[in-house]
């Protein structure tokens, strides 16, 4: 057999196991999330964080979230195919704003509009199965690394861009290069996989990822390391974004997201569990299973509506202009040739610059550990970006500060 006939054989062999593991599909509505903000449960707990995220699920979001609160939401933006939104998950579920520079230089960076989310929950991989096979109350866990600057062998984030009739993959889990437009739904999307091996501690605020693992080899199907053998429910979501809400208005293969990362490498996501007991272990065990494996969740028999999700918003706590924010992405997050990128500040509501000396910023929150024995080292800037007046270049500038 030739390798390429093995791979062929390979990727029927996954889509088969995929089809045939227990599993259900949610939905947000198409349309721009309603909740746009500098704000982070789980990095930043009781004040503003770093970058800019886009948040979806229920409507009791908050900087200071707890499971309690949670229970206390009125809707969700999360649900059903035809938009009803799902009472028993009353989870809170984000990730960064991506932005795109202007074709008019003076006015910088462009936020480029949600244009929804699929949620997929999945009963896969191998390892001890958690009993009861649900997340435990204040459970909360993240997905990718927001300092990465090259491929981190994961394989966690895909980003794609849809484009006549084909798609354009990117690299190893980096942006689509050659890309200005991407006019077929679902236009641009970044896919994200979630680990779900879980080690049996509860989360740790210093070390906010040492909870949860990728399993060995493939994310969803692979065997769960020693270190955490407990095997919790898999969550997987696509995330669209519509670059052609700003077509004619930005310049090709500008993106960036809003922690100053222009390679996609950096894409991740957060969780903060908000399910009611029992509920996720019911929905997997119940819900229809068709040969394609792509169940909505609105045609299984545990599925309750707690009305339409499109009538559903989320607060904004923070407000500050994070759709044309000008030449510099909101808060401090300039764009540096550092793999992984360092760590810096975090800025006051309402700032938007490069000047990130403690003077200037608040003390960081970030908790994350960036990957072990990666040492920084420069990265050949793309031309693709032109730097603003004033925006420094050098890779590890004294005056940014790191926890």
């Amino acid at each position: 057999m030739t390798r390429t006939a093995l791979e062929t054989v390979l990727v029927v062999i996954a889509a088969q196991m995929m089809a045939m593991a227990q599993q259900f599909v949610m939905y947000a509505p198409g349309g721009d999330d309603t909740s746009v903000q500098r704000i982070d449960p789980i990095i930043a707990p009781g004040g503003i964080s770093a970058h800019v995220h886009q948040i979806f699920g229920a409507d009791m979001l908050s900087s200071t979230l707890d499971y309690d609160s949670l229970q206390t939401a009125s809707c969700t933006t999360v649900g059903s195919a035809d938009f009803q939104g799902i009472a028993a998950d009353r989870s809170i579920y984000w990730h960064p704003a991506l932005y795109m520079q202007s074709r008019e230089g003076s006015k910088g960076y462009l936020r480029v509009p949600t244009n929804g989310h699929k949620l997929y929950y999945l009963d896969v991989g191998i390892g001890e199965k958690a009993q009861p096979f649900e997340f435990k109350h204040g459970f909360r866990m993240l997905a990718g690394d927001p300092f990465a600057r090259s491929p981190t062998g994961s394989k966690a984030v895909v980003w794609k861009c849809f484009e006549g009739g084909s798609y354009i993959t990117g690299d190893d889990g980096g942006f689509p290069r050659g890309v200005n437009t991407c006019s077929d739904y679902p236009y641009l999307y970044a896919s994200v996989e979630f680990p779900h091996c879980w080690n049996g501690r509860e989360y740790d605020p210093e070390d906010a990822q040492a909870h949860m693992a990728y399993p060995h080899g493939d994310v969803r199907s692979g065997a769960c390391p020693a270190s955490h053998p407990l095997r919790l429910p898999h969550l997987f979501v696509e995330n669209f974004f519509d670059i052609d809400k700003l077509a004619g208005k930005t310049g090709p293969d500008s993106f960036v997201l809003a922690q100053g990362d222009d390679t996609g490498y950096g894409m991740h996501q957060d969780f903060f569990n908000g399910w009611e007991d029992g509920a996720l272990p019911s929905l997997l065990s119940t819900c229809p299973q068709p040969a394609y494996g792509n169940e909505d969740v609105g045609t299984c028999s545990a599925f309750r509506s707690s009305g339409a999700a499109t009538a559903c918003s989320l607060p904004v706590q923070y407000k500050e202009n994070v759709d044309s924010p000008g030449p510099f992405l909101p808060g401090c997050n300039p764009i540096l040739d550092a793999d992984p990128a360092p760590r810096v500040a975090v800025a006051p509501l309402g700032y938007s610059g490069d000047d990130c000396r403690a003077e200037n910023v608040t003390n960081s929150k970030w908790r994350f550990i960036s990957r072990e024995g990666l040492p920084s080292r420069p990265r050949q800037r793309s031309s693709r970006h032109s730097l603003p007046s004033g925006r420094r270049e050098n890779s590890t500038p004294a005056s940014f500060s790191s926890p």
